[in-house]
């Protein structure tokens, strides 16, 4: 069991709506956290409680923000589990798409390396405000902050893309601004021997190329 729990997250684990319901009338905290800093929102998005998390959100407006002991947040967890429509919510209700776990590791890492090519294109499109439609610049520079923030290793999405020799996505994220010649904390572009050549990865090689990737970077 997970130490700290309280019945509303249990409640909230096990997709019952109406004991949710009861027990936030009862008092309950919506935003009470076990001792892993795990809400009630972060366990129905985990396990699939799209109800249970959709009500939280949309009804009771439970912070979409929170982060838990080690560092993700609800869009984290709707990332690598899929859950669409849940970050949709999330990002309408203000859940911000550019925070990092304590690996460096934001959302967008975590769709991409879970192949969830759709959640990581309506992370990006989200970087488009009212304010920016038609304004090429301000929406390059958001596409670029979001697309290229790095991990603790200095890796950013597009790195994870080719070291796992994900065409698509290494597409969709150099189509939305990708930096393909960032270097990480051992000095790698994703077109260096480690993430094309060495892997066996010649097709993104090609791939990378074709957008422009230099290939005289060295590692040092």
């Amino acid at each position: 069991l997970q130490a700290g729990r309280n019945p509303l997250h249990w409640a909230a684990c096990g997709g019952h709506l109406e004991l949710v319901k009861i027990l936030l009338t009862r008092g309950f905290d919506k935003d009470c956290k076990d001792q892993s800093n795990w809400t009630p929102l972060m366990i129905a998005i985990s396990a699939g409680r799209g109800n249970v998390a959709s009500y939280l959100i949309e009804q009771e407006h439970a912070d979409v923000n929170v982060i838990n002991s080690t560092g993700q947040c609800c869009l984290h967890y709707c990332a690598s589990k899929n859950r669409l429509q849940l970050v949709k919510q999330l990002l309408n209700a203000g859940a911000k798409p550019d925070v990092k776990d304590w690996g460096g590791v934001t959302p967008l890492h975590r769709a991409i390396a879970t192949e969830n090519l759709d959640i990581a294109k309506h992370l990006l499109d989200h970087t488009i405000t009212e304010n920016d439609v038609g304004n090429e610049e301000g929406c390059n520079k958001l596409f670029s902050t979001l697309v290229d923030l790095t991990d603790k290793q200095g890796q950013t999405p597009l790195h994870y893309a080719c070291e796992e020799g994900n065409f698509q996505a290494a597409t969709l994220l150099m189509n939305y601004g990708a930096s393909i010649n960032h270097k990480d904390t051992i000095s790698s572009t994703v077109c260096n021997s480690h993430y094309a050549c060495e892997e066996g990865n010649f097709q993104a090689a090609t791939l990378l190329m074709n957008y422009g990737a230099s290939i005289n970077h060295k590692d040092t």
